[in-house]
């Protein structure tokens, strides 16, 4: 267990806080990474952060058998890429540390996906293309209305899911990524 007093932890947190509060979303991942090598409280939290960010994507691994890969999408992994890479890598070693399920995540790549927009791409993405089939329905439903043949409507189905479109970013990007490196083989 790592021991420190609360005076020099807080004091380095208010350091790295004032350092960098201008540009405090843009390099929210990265201040620890930075730090880790000079730091012994930020050390202690990215070992922490690459054992669980390997296990999960480990679990994931599991859970969905990508044959094609698995890709790590998002802010963090091209911030902390230094500390994610690697045969023998924390992230590595817990990414396969599945006991007797371990050989199954042998045959599964790793992929770092460096845009850190893309889930937010991929979200604008769904969203147009719900707003698209919004604006078809209800053309469809005035033409309808025209010829006398009306239809219940479906709107407030549509608007739930561009909100669901917008709040699942991430996992729609990751989605957006595997299609972009598969159509370009």
């Amino acid at each position: 267990m790592l021991l420190i007093t609360s005076q020099i932890h807080l004091v380095k947190c208010d350091f790295i806080l004032l350092d960098f509060e201008p540009t405090a979303l843009s390099l929210q991942g990265k201040v620890v990474s930075d730090y880790a090598s000079t730091d012994v409280i930020c050390k202690h939290a990215l070992a922490i952060f690459v054992a669980a960010y390997g296990a999960e994507a480990g679990n994931a691994a599991l859970k969905y058998l990508p044959a094609g890969g698995l890709f790590l999408a998002g802010g963090l992994t091209p911030k902390n890429l230094k500390h994610l890479e690697g045969e023998h890598s924390g992230f590595m070693q817990a990414f396969r540390d599945k006991g007797r399920l371990s050989g199954m995540i042998l045959k599964v790549p790793v992929y770092a996906v460096l845009d850190e927009q893309l889930g937010q791409r991929g979200a604008h993405y769904f969203a147009v293309r719900l707003l698209k089939e919004q604006q078809q329905s209800e053309q469809q439903q005035q033409q309808q209305q025209v010829e006398g043949t009306t239809k219940t409507s479906n709107s407030g189905v549509h608007r739930v899911q561009l909100m669901v479109a917008l709040t699942a970013g991430a996992a729609v990007g990751l989605v957006a990524a595997k299609y972009l490196i598969s159509s370009k083989r």
